[in-house]
Formats: C-alpha cells, structure tokens, sequence
C-alpha cells in the first residue's frame, strides 16, 4: 500500500517494511537481479534507523515478573453496555530473563497468560502468569538454563545441535513453551494453551482473573499421543483452530515433522 515515503512490502515475520516505490519493484520482481535485489535490501534498511527499530522492538520486549490479580483503571471512555462479560485471554511468548537463550528466536519464549476480567458487578482486573509447562518447571527447579531455542532456520545445523543439547540437559529436545494460542474448554474456566510442537498444558482462570496450570502435557487422555513419532511431533495439537461458522464446531489440523508426510484433523 501506498505511504508518505513510499510503499509497505511483507518482510520477514511478516512485518511491515517501508521502502520506495522503485525499491519495491525491485524487490518483487520475477527477474530480478543480484544487484537490484542488493540495492532494495539497502532502502529497507536506510528507511528503519534505530529510532524506528525501538518502536518495533517495543512489541516484543518481554516483561520480567508476573503480576497478580490487580484492580484497572478505565482510563478513557466506559464499557459498552452490550458487551459479554468474562475474561480477555492473551497468550503469547515471554522469555523468562533469568533462562533466556541466545539461539533461537522471539517465539521461543514461554508462554505467558494476560489476563483481563470483566466481571458483571464490580472493578475490572489484570493479571499476567508464565504457563508452567514441563519445560519451565524443569528450569525453574534446576535454576538455571535448559534448552536452546529451536526457531533458527534456515540455519540447519545449529537446529539440530540445539535440540541434541536440550535432550542431553533436560531430557526433552523440544521445549513445551505452549506461547502461541489458546482454546477454551466449555465451562468451569478452563483453556488449553497452545502450540505447534508439543502437546498443550491446561489452564483454569477464576473469576478474580487468577490463572493456574492444572497440567501441562494436555493429551485428552492419550488421543493425542503419537509416540511413533514422539518428541518431536508427537500428540502434538495445532495452534491455530478454526471455527465452523454453521455449527460452531471447532476444527484443527495438525502436521507431523517427523515421518511419513501426513495430517490428523481434530475436532
């Protein structure tokens, strides 16, 4: 789309770039050459100095505690009357400071519930909790790190070295970090948060906007485990549902990375 000093090209991790129009031609077209492609990464790169880079990398940064249910404050405004009350869940990935890795890359973080109920009566509160997944719990009582990241590509090798080095530490070559999506359960407050290589681990969130782990290696008693094909892609349960817009259903499908090439639907 058009901007003020040029065009937005999608860049890596999906990230929105500004460079010039003739930049942009450049960079997407079919035949273009080393020198063309060498000069459009030279505009990416001039228009976003540190200024720009701060304000991106604000998205990112990760918070260093976690916080209990704590009274917030409407700054502007008022709810709308009509809008269902509950809790707003927000999963994401947040690297403990203390364990984090210098190998891998953002989204091997843990995974981090924001959390902010809306009660029917009442003030409204915040609270944010680390999902303590085996991963976490085993860094947790070792007091110190365990596993490398594993979001390296293209870089093979050191993929595999991490996840060498992370079975030989901690007996669990992949990092359950469950810090990408999350999927209620019906009632009771209970969700599952999610990722794509390991199983999930099972959360309850009460009304006062506590959240705790009841489990981590969510399998739905066992229809999840796959050990042929276990660590790595084993019982593993897709991230990202869908939900069928006719009968509510909700719908995944999960790819294995290990073996035959394949899929399960779950739903």
């Amino acid at each position: 789309r058009e901007s003020g000093r040029g065009q937005c090209i999608a860049g890596a991790g999906s990230m929105w770039l500004l460079a010039s129009p003739a930049a942009t031609a450049a960079f997407l077209a079919p035949s273009a050459t080393p020198s063309a492609a060498a000069a459009a990464d030279a505009s990416l790169r001039a228009a976003h100095g540190s200024a720009e880079n701060s304000i991106l990398n604000d998205l990112f940064r990760p918070v260093a505690t976690e916080l209990p249910p704590t009274p917030a404050r409407l700054l502007f405004g008022a709810l709308p009357a009509d809008l269902p009350r509950g809790a707003v869940l927000k999963n994401g990935p947040n690297p403990q400071p203390e364990y984090t890795s210098e190998q891998g890359g953002w989204l091997d973080g843990d995974g981090m519930l924001h959390c902010v109920v809306l009660p029917v009566e009442g003030e409204a509160a915040y609270s944010r909790t680390w999902v303590r997944t085996e991963g976490f719990v085993k860094e947790r009582e070792a007091k110190r790190r365990l596993f490398d990241g594993s979001l390296v590509a293209p870089r093979g090798l050191p993929l595999l070295w991490g996840l060498l080095m992370n079975g030989l530490r901690a007996a669990q070559p992949q990092k359950d970090t469950a810090n990408t999506g999350l999927l209620p359960l019906g009632k009771g407050g209970r969700v599952l948060a999610l990722m794509e290589q390991c199983l999930p681990a099972e959360l309850r969130v009460e009304t006062d906007g506590t959240v705790t782990t009841l489990a981590a290696g969510f399998d739905f008693d066992g229809q999840l485990k796959d050990l042929a094909r276990h660590p790595f892609a084993g019982g593993a349960l897709t991230a990202h549902m869908k939900v069928d817009a006719g009968t509510g259903e909700r719908i995944g499908v999960t790819y294995p990375s290990a073996g035959a090439p394949g899929a399960r639907i779950t739903t």
